[in-house]
């Protein structure tokens, strides 16, 4: 670990201890970041979406993160499949980002030729 990781993860340390809510979003993101990248696993993203009264940490959360949670909810099932198959709809992006900068190239020429 390099040292300005290191000065890093102590300043995250240091603020996560200031605020208990700014804590408990910290590791709600970090949880959900695991889960999403690393694990693909449904069981963990159904707690962390659908917490139980046992489930504490993620019941104290600010209102930005429950907002983004209930975004997540409404998105589970393109989530889940996003851990089964592995499709990504980047080229395709990057296609229609081509074809927009083509457009705009294209109409600033036109007008621009007066």
């Amino acid at each position: 670990m390099s040292q300005e990781s290191a000065y890093i993860q102590e300043a995250v340390r240091k603020l996560l201890t200031l605020s208990s809510s700014l804590r408990d979003a910290y590791e709600y993101y970090q949880d959900l970041t695991y889960i999403v990248t690393v694990s693909h696993d449904e069981k963990p993203l159904e707690s962390i979406l659908n917490p139980t009264k046992s489930d504490k940490q993620y019941t104290k959360l600010p209102e930005s993160i429950k907002k983004a949670r209930k975004t997540l909810k409404k998105h589970k099932e393109e989530i889940t499949n996003s851990f089964k198959y592995n499709f990504s709809n980047g080229p395709l992006e990057g296609i229609n980002n081509k074809i927009k900068v083509i457009i705009r190239t294209v109409i600033i020429i036109f007008t621009t030729s007066d």
